[in-house]
Formats: structure tokens, sequence, C-alpha cells
């Protein structure tokens, strides 16, 4: 599978997604790896990379700015390491800097070439590890917030600032958070979308079901462009994910909601025991199909 472009949606689990040899950024030319998405635009780039241990590469970040989750592994940047769940920003202009790992390493990553040095963190190099996570919870638009159905939404702004301004999340470039939601959340029954962003959503654990997509799971992965309706909500067991939009994002909600008992229905069908699965659905109220 090449690199999506984002002018549809997309939903697949990253297993269905062919691994190849990457070409950007430079520092993982021929790097084995999973393209996700591209904005032909910009230049912006969404990708897995697979580094196998004793892997070294050089960054040179005048080409962009690069933001690297850790998904599995340790990726040692200089002298710091970091382990799986951390995160690491290097903006553009911030110097030459050097990779290795010691064993297998995943890495969830963001190329944005079209970034200015200023743009975020303060145009210096940007380092969350998983142990110091400073969690904060969610503000939603004042219609939702107020029906108490979105309690237990946290999140953390992996890319800042990210102010909140009339209900619309980001700054000019758009957001990357890490969203954390609680076991037993319902969020509105209407469905929503983003008028003015392109948004990915990448799981990392836990379940996740979106009437009119599907069931989510770890490694479950979804674009929305702009405008695209999608959703309600709700997990069983608790769910994390990565979420990114290419600029602010606004919500607008649509009627008629979808029937609340469809989603009560995830509630007291998803098992505890076992392990959640990635599963397409052609709309909300008929039978599964696998993607």
């Amino acid at each position: 599978m090449s690199l999506l472009t984002r002018d549809k949606s997309e939903f697949f689990h990253i297993s269905e997604s062919g691994t190849q040899s990457l070409v950007e950024p430079k520092v993982f030319f021929n790097c084995l790896g999973k393209p996700l998405s591209i904005d032909n635009k910009t230049g912006q780039i969404s990708e897995l990379v697979e580094l196998p241990s004793e892997w070294q590469g050089t960054h040179d970040s005048e080409v962009g700015t690069l933001e690297i989750f850790v998904l599995k592994g340790s990726l040692i940047c200089d002298l710091q390491v970091l382990g799986a769940g951390s995160f690491l920003a290097i903006p553009i202009g911030s110097g030459i800097l050097s990779f290795r790992t010691e064993i297998n390493t995943d890495l969830f990553i963001i190329f944005s070439p079209h970034f200015s040095k200023n743009d975020f963190y303060n145009g210096e190099i940007f380092i969350a590890q998983n142990y110091d996570r400073d969690w904060s919870v969610t503000e939603f638009p004042g219609d939702i917030s107020s029906s108490n159905q979105l309690h237990g939404v946290l999140s953390q702004s992996l890319r800042w600032p990210d102010p909140i301004v009339d209900g619309i999340h980001g700054a000019t470039n758009g957001l990357l958070r890490l969203v954390c939601i609680a076991p037993g959340f319902i969020g509105d029954n209407r469905q929503e979308s983003h008028p003015d962003c392109w948004e990915e959503i990448f799981w990392l654990s836990g379940d996740f079901f979106m009437p009119g997509t599907g069931l989510q799971a770890s490694g479950s992965y979804l674009t929305n462009p702009p405008g695209h309706i999608h959703g309600p909500l709700v997990s069983q067991r608790g769910s994390v994910m990565l979420v990114h939009t290419d600029s602010p994002a606004g919500f607008d909600f649509h009627e008629p909601p979808i029937d609340q008992k469809i989603l009560e229905g995830h509630l007291e069908k998803e098992s505890w025991l076992d392990e959640p699965k990635h599963l397409c659905f052609s709309n909300y109220h008929t039978s599964a199909s696998l993607c």
C-alpha cells in the first residue's frame, strides 16, 4: 500500500498494510515501514517505521519538523533514550541529530516540511517520556460538555501550543494529542464532522465502537477528510489513541441522532476477557464484514 491521499475516508488495520522501503524523511530512507498518508500540497506524511536492532541514522532537521511516537522498543536520540510510549519532536532548524537502536523498534512518525521553526515547541526539541505524562481533562463544545456524556476523556497535547478557542481545537497547522477514554464511555449520540480539517486516528489500546465505521482496536487506523460525517463513539474497557489534524478542529453535529440502544449494545456485548478486534461495518445497523 502506497501513501494514501487525504481526500477520502480510510479505515483499516495496520496488519493489512504492506511493509515496504520508505523514502521520506531521509533519516529513514530504505528503512522498512508502512506508509499511511500524504498531503500532496504540503508534503506532510504519516508513517509507521520498523527499525532493526543496531540501526543508526542521522537526521538533518533543515528538511522539516519530525514528530515521533515510540510504539515498541526504544529510540536513542544522541544520548537520550526514548522507550515505548515516549514522544520526541524536532522542529525544523534544530540542527543535526543522531539516532540509533539497540533492539527492534517501531515508530509512528509525522514529517512536516511546511512547518516553520517557531510554529510549535517554542522552536526547541521536545521530549515527553511515558513515565512523565501530564493528562488534562479534554474540553468540548458547551452543548456536549453540559450533557455530562463526555466524562472521563483525558488528553496530552504532544504538539503545542494547542489552544481551544470557542470550541475549536488546535493551532494553525493542527493538533497532535494522546487521548485516553475511560471505560464505559458513551459520547453524544449524534454524528459529528470537522468542517475545516483532515483528521487521522491511530489506536494504541482498548476497544472503541463507531457506528458506520466499525470496531477499533490496537493497530486500527482511521482518516476523516473535512466534512466527513462519522461517529458517535462508545468504549467498554477504555481506549488510548493518537489523534492528529492538519488544521484547527471544529465540530459540527448532525441529526437525527443514532439510536442510543446501538451504543449501549456494544457495552452489553463486548467482553472484558477477549482481546478487542478490528472489524468494519458497512453501516451501523447491518451485520459486520471484515475490511
